[in-house]
């Protein structure tokens, strides 16, 4: 019912994530939470939320990444 595919884009030391899902089916699909996959050491500070995609709709979304510092050493 959704396809969804994903790229991923460096310019100058940032990262954003574009999220494209369309929705196939014959209905309206509604509440879609996007969570795509995420490289290792770097988070986002949410994750898409589609409300409502009709049907052969196309939603677009980008969405930036940011480095994981951690706890930079402390314990």
């Amino acid at each position: 019912k959704l396809a969804i595919s994903t790229s991923y884009e460096m310019r100058s030391g940032e990262i954003v994530v574009t999220i494209r899902a369309q929705n196939r089916s014959m209905e309206s699909l509604s509440d879609l939470l996007l969570s795509p996959w995420l490289p290792p050491g770097f988070t986002t500070e949410k994750v898409p939320f589609v409300e409502r995609l009709k049907s052969d709709e196309v939603a677009l979304i980008r969405m930036p990444l940011h480095i994981d510092m951690g706890t930079r050493g402390e314990v």
